[in-house]
């Protein structure tokens, strides 16, 4: 079990005797107005950004207590630095691997914690589906966790004796702090596009924010880079600069990839392709992963292994062990459904995840129904580029809801709706029953008809306002 109170932290629900309350601003709520509580649960210590102004009740009971108030020029910054101050710097003493990039961050952390854990190490995972530390799992918060969180969590890694923490790193968790006492023994860039619309003003800032990582590598410590991904060339670029210990794979060898890929087959019976070193020695191997699928999963497999093939690991043993990788949780999963048809659950959600997996399908049924929505408060700049590709690939199309949060969920569906072409409108349903629209996709199927059912992936609730609710693509797939 994790512990509950922790010694710095940003939360209540956190908050014991002798506890360091940081008071941060959030998106909805501020920190500040829950200072009262800290103190009532027993916090001795609380910190404010300088210039904040507090009720003249609150400066009374921090006097009456002899609560320590402290003012820094920014809480982020400062509950990551006091957190891996109280659990005495975890990240000193664990190796840690970072996954960034736009997409392919949970497939390639499952990966890496299999390959790792099957090759004998003590390995912990920190992804947004969720967190385990050796065999022990837990709910995952985010993608990249708040400061205090991560630290209370490396240090029962520590604890725990895991040699290796393999952990998705988002943008956002560059920019917010989450990582400012973290530093990475190795690091793989997926690839980058257009996201995050809502938190970042363009694709340039996104970019910067992703490029945060190289501050974070040890030294000497090896990055792997996507070179058929122009961001990740321009990544690449700036780690040279850097003096960063690089390596890099492609499926051409128009940049002198140090990892030639090949992919040899590619569908339900699981991928194929070779592995050529080709500036180490030229080592080559061929490996068969049976469970996954799609050209996307043989760039995040490629990284993976450039990744541990760069720390050491044998390349016969990662061989031996991709034949039981598993798909990471609502990653292409399939299920045969009654009538003969077969539904995909994915969380692609952007228009290149919706080109690469449903470009694949297309290929493997005459009968393609996709069901997905676009999350509200979220990249709008998206929603028609996924009705428009959408529309284009498939027989069938139903528009419903995926966590509308504030904002109108019928707003958001026309946003989609919008981008479908003229001549594919007779394709489209709108169903904002999410439920609902799974039912009718399964009542329209025929025998060998696949339906991909995007966006949620895992992830077992809906959003409206602010208000979660349980709901879980895989249990209506199975009612």
């Amino acid at each position: 079990m994790l512990p509950k109170i922790w010694p710095v932290t940003c939360h209540t629900d956190q908050v014991g005797p002798g506890s360091t309350f940081v008071a941060v601003a959030g998106k909805h709520e501020h920190g500040v107005n829950y200072i009262s509580q800290a103190l009532e649960l027993g916090a001795t210590t609380i910190v404010v950004e300088m210039g904040t102004v507090l009720s003249p009740e609150i400066l009374a009971k921090i006097l009456e207590l002899n609560i320590e108030l402290s003012e820094v020029g920014n809480c982020r910054q400062a509950l990551s630095n006091l957190s891996a101050a109280a659990w005495g710097y975890p990240a000193k003493k664990l190796k840690i691997m970072a996954v960034t990039g736009t997409k392919g961050k949970t497939t390639s952390v499952y990966s890496l914690k299999h390959l790792l854990t099957s090759a004998g190490y003590k390995t912990a995972m920190l992804t947004g589906v969720n967190n385990i530390i050796d065999q022990a799992v837990y709910d995952a918060p985010l993608t990249t966790p708040h400061p205090d969180y991560l630290q209370m969590f490396l240090a029962q890694c520590v604890t725990q004796n895991i040699e290796y923490v393999v952990m998705e790193a988002a943008a956002q968790a560059f920019s917010l702090h989450r990582l400012d006492d973290v530093e990475f023994s190795a690091a793989i860039f997926t690839n980058l596009e257009q996201e995050h619309a809502e938190f970042y003003s363009d694709i340039d800032q996104y970019f910067a924010a992703k490029c945060q990582i190289f501050k974070h590598m040890k030294f000497q410590a090896p990055i792997i880079f996507n070179l058929d991904n122009s961001w990740c060339l321009k990544a690449l670029e700036l780690a040279k600069s850097l003096n960063l210990n690089y390596k890099t794979f492609s499926f051409d060898n128009l940049n002198n990839p140090d990892y030639l890929v090949e992919l040899q087959q590619d569908g339900v019976a699981g991928l194929v392709f070779s592995f050529v070193c080709e500036n180490v020695s030229h080592r080559s191997s061929r490996f068969v992963v049976p469970r996954l699928w799609g050209k996307f999963n043989c760039y995040n497999l490629a990284g993976v292994i450039a990744c541990l093939d760069s720390l050491g690991l044998d390349l016969v043993e990662i061989k031996q062990n991709l034949l039981t990788l598993q798909p990471a949780p609502g990653r292409s999963e399939r299920y045969e459904l009654s009538n003969g048809a077969s539904a995909i659950i994915d969380y692609a959600h952007t228009p290149s995840s919706f080109i690469a997996l449903l470009s694949l399908l297309r290929q493997l049924t005459k009968h393609l129904i996709v069901v997905f929505g676009a999350s509200g408060d979220r990249d709008k700049l998206k929603r028609p580029l996924m009705g428009k590709i959408s529309a284009q690939i498939a027989d069938q199309i139903i528009i419903t809801t995926d966590n509308p949060r504030t904002e109108d969920a019928q707003v958001i569906a026309q946003a989609v709706h919008a981008g479908v072409l003229p001549a594919d409108l007779i394709k489209i349903l709108l169903e904002p029953d999410r439920a609902k629209a799974i039912a009718l996709a399964v009542k329209i199927s025929q025998p060998g008809s696949i339906i991909a059912i995007l966006g949620k992936g895992p992830d077992e609730y809906q959003i409206f306002g602010r208000e979660k609710t349980f709901f879980s693509d895989r249990q209506e797939v199975l009612r």
